[in-house]
């Protein structure tokens, strides 16, 4: 790792910090109407330095940092930039819905910041290490976030459903991880892909491979609810 990959990923860093000082600040900080404005406006101000550096960010090619864990490229870095502009859009709106429902806490605007990271970690792996990773921290604050007004039954079945949903496709996602590794020996996407090239269709080892990414994408319809697994 070098100071060259810090700042490739530096929308990520900033957020990721940011997320750990509200969370810190609304531990040791005593609540009332005005902190939990300044808790919102860190986090918009941390979105916005985030989107501006997305912005800025022109380099032609492909980067592969953190041990090709991660690719940025102009592509990802435009979806990334799409991701924390609808994650500022959700801030703004989400504030004074969250106040007129008197649920306004600090841990909301920790786990919208921590999901958005989790989803740009996603958009930028090359492994699937990184990608699982990113996956489940979005995963795990979206199961905090459904069932948040915890006063509500409905809120807390729909976590409750959530969080059984989820664990049921990770376990089916790793699955197919595993047997796609266990015939390419490598958990890189670009690695990955050559290994295939090789493979006969007639091949038991295809088969298998075949299968393992069937089951990574029914854990990836699981957790985006997609039809036929809604």
């Amino acid at each position: 790792m070098s100071l060259y990959d810090l700042k490739l990923f530096f929308p990520e860093i900033t957020i990721l910090i940011f997320s750990i000082f509200i969370l810190m600040y609304g531990i040791f900080s005593k609540e009332n109407y005005k902190f939990n404005q300044n808790i919102y406006r860190l986090s918009l101000f941390c979105l916005l330095i985030s989107f501006y550096y997305c912005l800025n960010f022109i380099n032609p090619g492909n980067n592969f940092i953190f041990n090709n864990l991660i690719e940025i490229s102009n592509f990802s870095t435009f979806i990334r930039s799409l991701v924390v502009f609808l994650s500022i859009i959700l801030c703004v709106l989400s504030y004074n819905y969250l106040v007129n429902q008197e649920i306004l806490k600090p841990e909301y605007f920790f786990l919208l910041l921590l999901s958005t990271f989790g989803v740009m970690v996603m958009i930028c792996s090359n492994n699937f290490l990184s990608m699982y990773l990113g996956l489940e921290i979005h995963s795990i604050c979206l199961y905090i976030l459904a069932s948040y007004k915890k006063d509500f039954l409905k809120s807390s079945e729909s976590g409750v459903k959530f969080f059984i949903l989820g664990a049921l496709s990770s376990g089916i996602l790793l699955y197919g991880f595993s047997l796609v590794y266990a015939h390419t020996n490598t958990t890189d996407f670009f690695e990955i892909s050559d290994k295939l090239k090789g493979f006969s269709k007639d091949s038991e080892n295809f088969l298998l491979v075949s299968t393992g990414f069937v089951m990574i994408l029914s854990g990836l319809f699981f957790k985006c609810a997609a039809v036929p697994f809604h």
